[in-house]
C-alpha cells in the first residue's frame, strides 16, 4: 500500500466568522453588572488583545495611557497599545488586591461572560449569542483595516512590537 492511500482524508469546513455591529458589542459591556467584567470587555474591545493577553495584564504594564501586552499568547508579539483616559480610569478603579489587573482564570471569565451575553434574551438579538470573547479581537481588526484598507496595518498593529493608537 501507498504512503498517500494511508492517510486520512479530511475536509475543513469553511464558515464566515461573525464580526458584529459595535452596538452589540457595546450592549454587552454595558450589559454586564460587574464593574470588573465591564473593564475587561472593555480592554479587549480597545486594546484588540486576546482574551488570554488581557488577563495576564499586570499593574506594571500600565504607564499613562499606555497599556504593554508582555506576556502574549502563543504566536502573539508583545506590543503596547495607547488607549483612552475612560478605560484607564476603568482599570483604576478596579482594586488593586493582586500583580494581575484581572485576578481571575480564564474559566471563571468565560463563565462570567455567557451570563452577560443572556441579555441577548431581552433584546430580543440572537447574534449577541454568537459573539465570543475572541471576536473582540475580530472585530478590531476588521475595524481597523475597515478604517486604513491596509492588510499589512492591521497585521503590524495586532501583532508587531511597536506602539500604536486606538480610536
Amino acid at each position: 500500500m501507498r504512503y498517500s492511500q494511508c492517510l486520512p482524508k479530511c475536509r475543513q469546513e469553511e464558515a464566515f466568522s461573525l464580526i458584529p455591529e459595535e452596538k452589540e458589542i457595546d450592549g454587552l459591556i454595558l450589559g454586564s453588572n460587574s464593574k470588573r467584567m465591564t473593564a475587561y470587555l472593555q480592554t479587549l474591545k480597545k486594546t484588540i488583545a486576546s482574551p488570554s493577553e488581557a488577563l495576564r495584564v499586570r499593574w506594571i504594564d500600565i504607564n499613562g495611557n499606555v497599556i504593554a501586552i508582555n506576556r502574549p499568547v502563543k504566536g502573539h508579539y508583545p506590543r503596547q497599545i495607547q488607549v483612552s483616559n475612560n478605560l484607564i480610569s476603568m482599570l483604576n478603579s478596579l482594586d488593586k488586591n493582586s500583580e494581575n489587573v484581572f485576578s481571575t482564570t480564564y474559566q471563571n471569565v468565560a463563565e462570567c461572560y455567557i451570563k452577560v451575553r443572556k441579555i441577548a434574551e431581552k433584546r430580543n438579538n440572537l447574534r449577541i449569542l454568537r459573539i465570543a470573547l475572541t471576536t473582540f479581537r475580530h472585530w478590531g481588526a476588521t475595524m481597523l483595516y475597515h478604517r486604513s484598507r491596509d492588510i499589512l496595518l492591521v497585521k503590524k498593529k495586532c501583532w508587531d512590537t511597536r506602539t500604536f493608537k486606538t480610536q
